[in-house]
């Protein structure tokens, strides 16, 4: 993995992502997946509105809207 990093780097493959929603750099996934697949209310405040929308169309994680609380 490390000759992969360093091809990127040498390269200059990596780019600045300036254009994010600092509140989201808190989601642990771990803890989102548990509250997903729990049916926890307010896990969609955690993600990108289109990732939530995914995640419920394809029901990803284990989601499930019947329990949904």
């Amino acid at each position: 993995m490390n000759d992969l990093f360093e091809y990127f780097k040498h390269d200059d493959k990596f780019a600045d992502i300036n254009d994010y929603d600092e509140k989201l750099l808190d989601t642990y996934n771990r803890e989102l997946i548990n509250k997903i697949q729990k049916g926890v209310s307010g896990w969609e405040d955690q993600v990108p509105e289109d990732i939530a929308n995914r995640i419920k169309q394809h029901k990803l994680f284990g989601f499930n809207r019947l329990k949904q609380l």
